[in-house]
């Protein structure tokens, strides 16, 4: 019982501690000229790194079930993405929207996944796989992107809608 409520305030204070630094890491690439998100992405590659190649043992591992990031991440992904988006404007182009939601990833899977899994020599499903994962754009992304730059509305809608809808096929 004890050693459980161990590991429970260590997963707690190492992911506080983890939030501390992606809030720092986000207030001080402001000024930069790259996106706050992509610094946080640095930020988690040398902490992955560090934990592989350094083997500091005082730094705790974070491992995500599946399930949390279909049942938690990806609404409140969904969700955020989609509060600032035109329904009119959505209804109006529903038809290109659809479009590059399904077919645009099936296609961008197989133009992916195809020379992946040859080059790779790996098996051709994998590469599809990969492809439809590579294939998909991220809303929150998109969002932080379109909002450091003036994009056109109907391109703004496009993708936006795009990626917000192909987060759900």
């Amino acid at each position: 019982m004890e050693s459980d409520t161990h590991f429970f305030i260590t997963a707690i204070v190492s992911f506080c501690g983890l939030l501390a630094i992606f809030a720092v890491t986000k207030h001080y690439s402001k000024r930069s000229l790259i996106p706050s998100d992509t610094w946080i992405l640095i930020v988690g590659l040398l902490y992955g790194i560090s934990l592989k190649k350094l083997e500091l043992g005082g730094l705790p591992t974070f491992a995500l079930h599946p399930q949390i990031i279909i049942l938690l991440f990806l609404p409140l992904l969904i969700f955020a993405s989609g509060r600032l988006i035109n329904p009119n404007g959505l209804k109006s182009e529903a038809v290109p929207i659809s479009f590059f939601a399904t077919a645009g990833v099936v296609i961008t899977a197989f133009l992916i996944g195809f020379p992946l899994a040859w080059i790779l020599d790996i098996p051709l499903l994998h590469g599809l796989l990969i492809g439809a994962a590579a294939g998909a754009t991220d809303p929150a992304a998109v969002a932080s992107i379109f909002q450091s730059f003036r994009i056109p509305v109907r391109l703004s809608l496009l993708v936006e809608g795009e990626s917000l809808f192909n987060d759900g096929t």
